[in-house]
C-alpha cells in the first residue's frame, strides 16, 4: 500500500513539473506582451499629448502711451523725433504748440507700428532732460476683434444667399423684398467693415501722446529781467491810473455832494465872521 502511494506521489510530481515547464514560456510571453502594451500605451499618450499642442490665436492688443517730458530745446528734440519716426515707420497724426506761463510746449500725437512701440517710447524718454509723466496702457481686444470678424462673415454669407435667391426669383414682389433685405444687409456690412478697419488700425498702429516742454527763465538774463520789470511797472501804473479814473467816474455824485457841502460850509463861516464884526 505504501509503495503504491509512493508511486502515485512520484507520478503527480512529474505531471506538475511538466505542466509548469509548459506554462512558463507562455507566462514569459505574456509578460513580454504586457511590456509591449505598456510601451504602446505610452506611445499613444505621447501622440495624444503632441496632438493636443494647438496654436493659440494671436492676441489683439491696443497699446497707448502718455508722456510729458521736459527738454532743453524744443526744436532740437522735434528734429530728432522726426528722424527716429521715419526710421521706425511712424507718423505724426496731430501737432500743436503753445505757451503756458513760463513754458513753451509742443504736443504730438504719434502713430507707430506695434512692433516698434516699446522701443520708440524709450527713445522719447531718453530725448529729454526729465520724464514728468509716463503712462502706458495695453488693452486686449481679441474678443471684440473675433466678434466683429464673425459678424462680418455672417452678414456676407447672408448677402450671398440673398443674391442666389435674387437670381432664381421670378415674382416682382419677391424681387422687391429681396432688394430691401439686401440693402439692409449691405448697410450693416459697411458699418461692420468700418468698425473692423478702425479696430485693426488701432491694433496695427499704437498711439503715443507726448508733450515736450521747455522752461523759459527770464531771470537768466539780468538786463532783460530789469527791462521786463520796468516795462511791467509802467504798464501796471498806467492800468492803475485808468482804473482810478473809472472809479472817479463811478462815484462822481458822491464827490459832487462832498464839494457842495464844503462850499456851503465855507460860505456859512464867512457870513458868520462878517456878522460878528
Amino acid at each position: 500500500m505504501c509503495s503504491k502511494n509512493f508511486v502515485l506521489l512520484l507520478s503527480l510530481t512529474a505531471v506538475l513539473s511538466s505542466s509548469c515547464s509548459k506554462n512558463s514560456p507562455k507566462l514569459e510571453g505574456d509578460f513580454k506582451n504586457s511590456s509591449n502594451n505598456v510601451a504602446y500605451l505610452s506611445s499613444v499618450d505621447s501622440v495624444s499629448v503632441n496632438e493636443a499642442n494647438y496654436s493659440v490665436p494671436d492676441l489683439k492688443i491696443v497699446q497707448t502711451a502718455t508722456l510729458r517730458i521736459q527738454v532743453d530745446s524744443l526744436d532740437k528734440v522735434r528734429h530728432e523725433v522726426m528722424n527716429s519716426l521715419k526710421s521706425k515707420g511712424g507718423f505724426i497724426a496731430n501737432e500743436s504748440q503753445e505757451q503756458t506761463g513760463s513754458n513753451f510746449q509742443n504736443s504730438l500725437v504719434i502713430k507707430i507700428p506695434q512692433s516698434n512701440f516699446n522701443e520708440f517710447v524709450q527713445i522719447l524718454c531718453k530725448s529729454g532732460r526729465h520724464v514728468v509723466v509716463k503712462d502706458i496702457n495695453s488693452e486686449d481686444v481679441s474678443m471684440q476683434y473675433i466678434d466683429l470678424q464673425a459678424r462680418l462673415n455672417s452678414k456676407k454669407e447672408l448677402e450671398s444667399r440673398y443674391l442666389n435667391l435674387l437670381k432664381n426669383s421670378i415674382k416682382i414682389e419677391d424681387l422687391i423684398k429681396l432688394e430691401d433685405k439686401l440693402s439692409i444687409v449691405r448697410s450693416e456690412i459697411e458699418n461692420l467693415e468700418g468698425q473692423f478697419r478702425f479696430l485693426n488700425n488701432q491694433i496695427t498702429y499704437c498711439t503715443i501722446n507726448v508733450v515736450f516742454y521747455e522752461l523759459v527763465m527770464p531771470s537768466s538774463t539780468p538786463g532783460f529781467n530789469y527791462l521786463s520789470k520796468a516795462w511791467l511797472s509802467l504798464k501796471n501804473g498806467w492800468n492803475f491810473l485808468l482804473e482810478g479814473s473809472l472809479l472817479l467816474l463811478k462815484i462822481w455824485p458822491v464827490l459832487f455832494l462832498f464839494y457842495l457841502f464844503y462850499y456851503i460850509n465855507k460860505k456859512y463861516k464867512i457870513i458868520s465872521s462878517l456878522n460878528r464884526s
